[in-house]
C-alpha cells in the first residue's frame, strides 16, 4: 500500500517573535500575497499566547503555519528552535518587523538555482529613513556622511581607516572589524545581477538546509539578542568553493522598532563579548596593520558603548559593561 506523504516544501521561513503582535500581522500577510506559495511559516515565541495557533491558524489558512515555544534562552536559540522544525529545502530566517516584497522568495529561490555552490542567499534589506534612527549604527554613520563640517571631515578618515573607503560594499567585513551598510539602502536594488558576499543579512538570510544542519546552526556563545552570530554562521557556511550571494532582488523593507526585544539589548556587555569573539574567530590578527585597524576600531566601540551611552543615560551601567564585557569577551576568545 503507498502512503501518501506531506510534499517536502520549498521554504521554511523561521520568525522569532515576541511582543510585536502588530508587526508579526503585517508581516503575516504580505506572505500570503508571495508569488511563491511552496513554503511554511515557522513562528518561534518565547512563550506561546493563549489561543495564538487558533488565532492565526484561523486568520491566516493559506498559510502552512508551525507554532513552536523555543528551547532555551535567547535569539539563537529562537532561531535554532525554528531550524530543528523545519522540512524545505531552504531555510529563511527573517524578523517580525520585516515586510517582504512579494517576489522575494521566488527570488532567493532563483539565486540557489544559479549554480549548485551557492548555499546561502540575501538580498536588500531596507530600511527607510524614518527608521534610520532606531538603530544605533546607521544614526552614527548618517551623522558621518551629513552632519556638519567636523563629523563630514571625521567621517573621510572613518571610512577610508576603518571601511577601505568602501563603507556602502554589500557584504563585506575589513581588517579593523567593521562590516559595509551597502544592503541597507536604495541604490543597490539597481544592480543587475547576484554579486558574491562575504555575508547574509541578518533579517534576509537563505540557506540550505542541509548545509544550515551540517554546520549545527547559530553558535549559542554568542549572548543576548545575538549579534553577531548571523555574520559568524554566514562565515562558518562559507568554506571551500561553497558561496554565498546577494540578489539585488530579493527585496525586504526591515523597519525596526524600539520595542519587543529590543528593549531588553544589552548595549554594552553583550555587544562587546560578541564583537570579540567574531573578530578572533574569522578575521583575525595577522599582520601589524591589522592590528592598529582593529585597535583603533575596539576604541572607537568602546568609546561609544561605554563612555557616550553613559553620558545619554546619565548612569555608569554602559561603562561597567563595556569593562565587564572586555574581560569575559577575552577570556571567551582564550578558550576558543
Amino acid at each position: 500500500m503507498t502512503t501518501n506523504r506531506p510534499s517536502t516544501p520549498k521554504f521554511s521561513v523561521v520568525i522569532p517573535t515576541v511582543g510585536r503582535d502588530e508587526n508579526l500581522d503585517i508581516m503575516l500577510s504580505l506572505l500570503t500575497e508571495q508569488d511563491l506559495k511552496d513554503f511554511e511559516t515557522i513562528l518561534v515565541f518565547r512563550e506561546i499566547p493563549p489561543n495564538v495557533k487558533r488565532i492565526y491558524s484561523e486568520k491566516y489558512r493559506s498559510l502552512k503555519l508551525v507554532i513552536k515555544k523555543q528551547e532555551g534562552q535567547g535569539l539563537v536559540s529562537a532561531r535554532n528552535t525554528g531550524l530543528k522544525y523545519a522540512s524545505g529545502e531552504f531555510v529563511v530566517f527573517t524578523d517580525d518587523d520585516v515586510e517582504p516584497s512579494k517576489h522575494w522568495l521566488s527570488e532567493l529561490y532563483l539565486s540557489f538555482k544559479r549554480d549548485p555552490k551557492i548555499i546561502g542567499a540575501t538580498g536588500p534589506s531596507l530600511i527607510p529613513e524614518d527608521f534610520l534612527n532606531n538603530r544605533d549604527l546607521t544614526k552614527f554613520i548618517d551623522m558621518l556622511q551629513n552632519g556638519n563640517l567636523f563629523w563630514r571631515s571625521l567621517g573621510k578618515i572613518y571610512f577610508w581607516y576603518f571601511y577601505e573607503n568602501q563603507p556602502y560594499a554589500i557584504g563585506r567585513w575589513f581588517k579593523s572589524g567593521a562590516f559595509s551598510l551597502g544592503a541597507n539602502y536604495p541604490e543597490k536594488i539597481r544592480l543587475s545581477h547576484d554579486i558574491e558576499v562575504m555575508d547574509l543579512q541578518a533579517c534576509n538570510f537563505a540557506v540550505k538546509r542541509k548545509n544550515a544542519l551540517s554546520c549545527h546552526g547559530f553558535d549559542s556563545q554568542f549572548k543576548a539578542l545575538a549579534s553577531y552570530s548571523e555574520s559568524d554562521f554566514a562565515f562558518r557556511l562559507r568554506t571551500g568553493s561553497l558561496k554565498l550571494v546577494f540578489n539585488p532582488k530579493a527585496i525586504v523593507h526591515h523597519k525596526p522598532s524600539q520595542g519587543g526585544v529590543f528593549k531588553e539589548r544589552t548595549k554594552s556587555k553583550s555587544e562587546i563579548e560578541n564583537y570579540l569573539l567574531f573578530y578572533f574567530r574569522h578575521i583575525k590578527i595577522s599582520n601589524p596593520d591589522n592590528f592598529f585597524r582593529f585597535l583603533f576600531y575596539f576604541l572607537v566601540v568602546i568609546i561609544y558603548r561605554g563612555v557616550y551611552q553613559s553620558i545619554q543615560s546619565r548612569n555608569l551601567d554602559p561603562i561597567f559593561g563595556v569593562i565587564s564585557g572586555t574581560i569575559s569577551g577575552i577570556k571567551t576568545v582564550l578558550r576558543n
